[in-house]
């Protein structure tokens, strides 16, 4: 859900850009009343616009906004009575990655069908929200 919104966001960027180089375009127009000059406004402006959508293409923009988002996370600490597994995906039936030793505490992202996301070695992992106390300072 937050991806998909996280998308909209970006969306709604990109034609707020776009509005503004058209109000940009519209301005020169007016101003320059040589038309080499509107033709070179015209240019630059495609120029701006292109640069901008190739850079939301190789996703850089997105990246960073999408690592801001799992600065925000809530420490919590493995309950369970010897371990808790950690899997690539969250279900009981998916690929154990892991798992997380009692006391151990995890930072939690998110929060997906009773099933915490969760950073583990390096990579995206989850484990039972069920088996994890949240951590309070």
């Amino acid at each position: 859900m937050i991806e998909s919104m996280f998308g909209l966001l970006l969306e709604l960027i990109g034609w707020i850009i776009k509005g503004i180089c058209q109000l940009v375009i519209w301005i020169l127009g007016k101003i320059f009343t040589n038309p080499y000059a509107f033709i070179t406004a015209i240019v630059v402006a495609i120029i701006i616009s292109t640069v901008y959508y190739c850079s939301s293409d190789n996703n850089e923009t997105g990246d960073k906004l999408k690592d801001e988002l799992y600065e925000s996370t809530t420490t919590y600490v493995c309950t369970a009575c010897h371990s808790l597994k950690v899997r690539v995906a969250p279900n009981v039936s998916a690929q154990q990655i892991g798992s997380l030793m009692v006391g151990e505490e995890v930072e939690v992202y998110d929060i997906i069908d009773g099933f915490a996301k969760i950073r583990f070695n390096g990579n995206e992992g989850y484990a039972s929200i069920t088996y994890l106390k949240q951590k309070y300072y």
